[in-house]
């Protein structure tokens, strides 16, 4: 009986988290509430587009709206967050990778959604979007660990078999059908341990 050498998994160093539908829940019941109000923020880009001029008594109506409807439809989801802050607490990396407006990733952060995150990576301020691997490769840079040793949570399946070409190990997770529950799981199989 020949011996063969079993395939072991490169240790985990950093856990990156896509933001909406993994750290974030979306109420889509109470997204669809607030629509007139998000097509109100789409109008007012279109006004930029088009040259007319803000105002700071508009800005801040803006950012009033902006706030009433991102509470309406976005919650953290605090299992995950209990997730992050223990893997963070065990001195593994939190990266959070999203592909996240800046209206968007203001209002997190002034909602204090990255906090527990050693890193936050955004497609709106470094120029590249998930699937592209650049955003990948900017997570690699930024942490300075491999690939290999990097698990990636995202709901969206093309992001997940990008993350895969560029070296990460990928995992599919959406609060919509997944619990944190299912994510401590796929941690623990990754030899994860908090």
């Amino acid at each position: 009986m020949e011996n063969h050498p079993t395939k072991t998994k490169p240790k985990i160093k950093a856990v990156v988290f896509d933001m909406h539908g993994v750290v974030l829940k979306i109420d889509l019941g109470q997204w669809y509430r607030y629509v007139p109000y998000y097509a109100y923020l789409i109008s007012d880009k279109l006004a930029k587009i088009l040259g007319e001029h803000e105002t700071p008594a508009h800005k801040q109506e803006k950012l009033d709206r902006h706030l009433k409807c991102y509470n309406g439809w976005d919650r953290l989801d605090t299992g995950v967050a209990e997730i992050i802050k223990s893997l963070k607490s065990a001195n593994y990396v939190t990266v959070a990778l999203s592909n996240m407006p800046t209206d968007h990733a203001d209002t997190n952060r002034m909602l204090g959604y990255y906090d527990n995150f050693d890193y936050t990576i955004l497609s709106s301020e470094v120029g590249h979007s998930k699937p592209d691997r650049r955003i990948f490769n900017k997570v690699e840079k930024v942490t300075g660990i491999r690939p290999e040793n990097c698990l990636y949570f995202d709901d969206f399946f093309v992001n997940i078999l990008a993350a895969r070409a560029y070296g990460f190990n990928a995992e599919l997770y959406t609060h919509l059908f997944d619990s944190p529950k299912k994510m401590r799981a796929v941690l623990d199989r990754y030899g994860v341990k908090f």
